[in-house]
């Protein structure tokens, strides 16, 4: 039978909200069987997702999230949280790959309208998982390819999650980020020339450990193919990036993200 999965690192409402504090393990999970053994899955969906308007805004905005995610032979994959990869390792209990996606930008909205945006790009990612009874540990490599981010990051997750009754899917973990000084520059350090616009004073940032989150989801599975989660996370963010005066004196080192995702796998 085939098991479908709801797929998080980086900066959009919709799904780069998810990315930016749900841990990796959070939002990634069975959610239901949905018909019989076949090479190809695929789970089209959607609904909205509530988050910052940066990281390290103090200012949320609700907005619409799509949700795709097709996968062949537990081979090659398409959707959250890595984008287009492949798992090159497929053991019973770990799995490691690589794979490419898009984001790692920031948009000029709210207090940063008077500068420009930081565009995303694409990103390259290695990543690994294992997986013992309910514990799923993670991990991940992340390095910006294109558009005005640079540098790299890393990821660790702990994932606890599993089955209430034959129709809930929970999942509960942490996580811990961080981030290279190119990769922390783009995004929080404040030119001389910024910082008259912002009316703040500039800032350079360095590489840090960055961000420590939380993430929780549940599932409410619905007959054949069907199911609803709501997810929630929580984050801090750490050293460089809390110290930058967009973070510190016009927004708030600690983060808070929701979704609610309608999705129908087959």
């Amino acid at each position: 039978m085939f098991v479908s999965s709801i797929q998080r690192r980086s900066s959009l409402i919709g799904l780069s909200v998810l990315m930016g504090v749900f841990p990796l393990s959070g939002l990634t999970q069975e959610i239901g069987e949905t018909g019989e053994n076949r090479a190809w899955s695929v789970r089209l969906g959607g609904g909205a997702a509530f988050g910052p308007d940066y990281r390290g805004s103090n200012d949320y905005k609700l907005t619409p999230v799509p949700l795709v995610n097709v996968e062949y032979s537990d081979w090659l994959f398409l959707g959250f949280p890595y984008g287009l990869g492949v798992n090159l390792v497929r053991g019973d209990n770990l799995k490691a790959g690589v794979a490419f996606g898009y984001g790692g930008g920031r948009d000029n909205e709210g207090d940063l309208s008077a500068i420009d945006k930081v565009d995303d790009g694409a990103i390259g990612n290695v990543f690994v998982s294992y997986e013992l009874a309910s514990v799923t540990i993670s991990g991940s490599f992340s390095r910006a390819l294109s558009g005005d981010n640079q540098g790299d990051a890393v990821e660790l997750g702990f994932d606890y999650g599993g089955r209430i009754a034959n129709h809930w899917v929970y999942s509960l973990g942490p996580s811990l980020r961080w981030h290279s000084e190119d990769w922390n520059d783009a995004l929080f350090s404040v030119s001389s020339a910024e910082s008259v616009r912002l009316g703040v004073r500039p800032y350079r940032a360095g590489g840090s450990l960055s961000e420590v989150a939380l993430g929780g989801s549940l599932t409410r599975l619905w007959g054949k193919g069907w199911s609803v989660t709501l997810a929630v996370g929580v984050s801090e963010l750490l050293g460089d990036p809390a110290d930058s005066p967009i973070v510190d004196d016009l927004g708030s080192a600690s983060q808070i993200s929701g979704a609610l995702l309608m999705g129908y796998g087959f």
